[in-house]
């Protein structure tokens, strides 16, 4: 578990930065190999906010491609 998270909270922190996003591990904490993140950010322009994740998304594919992306769920409120 401490691989996984010298692996992680550094990611985590990196996208915070990056993208400027309120970032946090949500389940699977217990698990070596998976995790559950949610991303939030608050911005008066869905368009914005909906580029700003499709951004997010694309680094990780680029910069992390040992990294599998499940499920990208997308909510604008």
């Amino acid at each position: 578990m401490k691989e996984k998270r010298g692996q992680l909270l550094p990611l985590i922190s990196k996208l915070r930065k990056q993208f400027n996003l309120s970032i946090v591990e949500m389940d699977m904490q217990d698990r070596w190999n998976e995790s559950i993140i949610a991303c939030a950010g608050i911005s008066n322009s869905s368009d914005f906010l909906h580029k700003e994740f499709q951004n997010l998304i694309g680094y990780l594919n680029k910069h992390y491609p040992a990294i599998d992306l499940y499920t990208e769920n997308m909510e604008f409120f």
